[in-house]
């Protein structure tokens, strides 16, 4: 469960297929996995019932949302809740799988808790929603942990310990998810400044296109999966809007020196 040029075995890119399966439906679950491992994500996202669904790559991690069954074979699950934690921990000690703890989940554990399981080797990562929340910084104070981020706020919570990606970016496309994945390592300030522009894109062109077309926030992963053109959503809605929109995108991507994103963008269908 390696990502190109990872820092820890979860960094890299994630591709949450329960954001795939609303925007696509349960047939593209296999494209979406194949094109993932295709375009170098490092693993797949989803509730246990949508993982088992899909055929998973042999290059990709898995993360199940919730507690899994005692022999599930996945290679991480998110403890949401903190009464989740005694059915995870047995989970990893027959599997070997480690956990990724919610906000709320390491909150509960404290310092003690915290370092009972990292000593057991249980805990692989912690769930950032919010990069000022303080939370990255538990992720930071060992070295065998890294954060996951599921927001726009890419590169600030790169540098707050994150270096795990998920959410809208990589729905929008793979590869621009992991060539700013890339980026936000290599070259901070320009990061940061993609971050920004990319933010003020979502705010000023992508919601107000969904908002004219009668689309509420949380069907964005359905918008971003058609103007990103990766995988062919289950029912358009942005139509020919999409186009406009994917040349905003491209010219993004260009702006950054991402070329084969942007020519992966203008191949797009």
């Amino acid at each position: 469960m390696t990502g190109q040029s990872a820092e820890h075995h979860c960094d890299g890119v994630w591709i949450d297929l329960d954001l795939v399966l609303d925007a696509a439906g349960h047939d593209r679950l296999d494209d979406a996995a194949s094109a993932a491992a295709s375009l170098g994500a490092t693993g797949l996202i989803g509730d246990a019932a949508t993982l088992e669904r899909t055929r998973i790559p042999e290059t990709l991690g898995t993360l199940v949302r919730g507690t899994p069954g005692e022999h599930a074979p996945w290679d991480l699950a998110l403890a949401v809740e903190p009464s989740g934690l005694g059915e995870g921990a047995i989970w990893c000690r027959h599997t070997g799988g480690q956990l990724v703890l919610s906000e709320a989940t390491a909150h509960s554990l404290g310092v003690d808790g915290l370092d009972r399981l990292g000593r057991a080797g249980a805990v692989a990562a912690i769930w950032c929603e919010d990069v000022d929340g303080g939370v990255l910084e538990l992720a930071r104070s060992s070295e065998d942990w890294t954060g996951f981020h599921d927001g726009l706020e890419f590169a600030a919570a790169y540098r707050a310990g994150a270096g795990a990606l998920a959410g809208l970016i990589p729905i929008l496309h793979p590869a621009l998810a992991i060539s700013l994945h890339r980026l936000r390592r290599d070259r901070v300030e320009q990061a940061l400044d993609a971050e920004r522009r990319l933010a003020r894109w979502f705010e000023t062109s992508l919601l107000p296109a969904c908002r004219a077309l009668g689309m509420e926030r949380e069907e964005m992963s359905r918008a971003a999966l058609e103007i990103g053109g990766w995988l062919r959503p289950g029912d358009a809605r942005v139509g020919d809007g999409r186009l406009e929109l994917r040349h905003e995108l491209i010219q993004f991507a260009a702006s950054l020196g991402l070329a084969s994103v942007a020519d992966l963008l203008s191949e797009a269908s």
